[in-house]
């Protein structure tokens, strides 16, 4: 992997796993305290760039906490994984960690790509429906819409989290297949490494 290919990597996943659903997350919650406690804005409002870190780090930590409950999902995933297909993880998951590949694949590409994704997908699954009670108590006392807005958007929330579980256990299937594609590669590699070492090794000497 190259350099840049390398930085991509490290950007994009935080920005998807931990800042998009950190921010959606608490985004009402930010919105509640400053319209109740004005000292706050005031205090935003004359220190942005305090403020601005604040926020940064609160969002960081919104995120972390996504994260982790999406890895409870993503065992729950595997589990039921393992009870459609019993043995999976033996066969498949414990030989992967122990996968030696000298080479960067196009299927270990993938499977990092698959990785943020499925984070993401995770991540994104709690945060909406964090951010829903939020959305409604700043609704119930601002009304900036009516009533049937807010019943629309509401059920669009829940329908993304939906969606997004579903995505999320797709992406699992997909994790598990490429895992398994690349063992099969792993072991025709070492059989052709051990055909080659015995044909140039040549006949025995007497």
């Amino acid at each position: 992997m190259d350099l840049a290919s390398a930085l991509k990597t490290e950007i994009l996943r935080p920005l998807t796993t931990l800042v998009i659903p950190g921010a959606l997350a608490i985004s009402p919650y930010v919105a509640l305290l400053g319209l109740h406690h004005p000292a706050l804005a005031r205090f935003a409002d004359s220190h942005p760039a305090l403020s601005g870190t604040l926020l940064v780090l609160l969002t960081l930590a919104a995120g972390h906490v996504l994260e982790d409950a999406g890895s409870a999902l993503e065992r729950r995933w595997d589990a039921r994984r393992e009870r459609d297909h019993p043995g999976q993880r033996e066969a498949r998951w414990l030989p992967y960690l122990k996968l030696r590949i000298p080479e960067d694949r196009v299927g270990q590409r993938y499977l990092r790509t698959l990785v943020v994704r499925m984070k993401f997908e995770l991540s994104l699954f709690w945060a909406p429906l964090a951010f829903l009670p939020g959305f409604l108590v700043l609704q119930a006392q601002q009304g900036f819409w009516s009533t049937g807005a807010t019943a629309g958007f509401a059920a669009f929330i829940l329908l993304l989290a939906a969606w997004m579980a579903r995505e999320s256990y797709l992406s699992c299937a997909s994790l598990d297949e490429v895992r398994d594609l690349l063992l099969e590669a792993s072991r025709s590699r070492r059989l052709v490494g051990r055909r080659s070492t015995r044909a140039f090794k040549g006949p025995a000497v007497p």
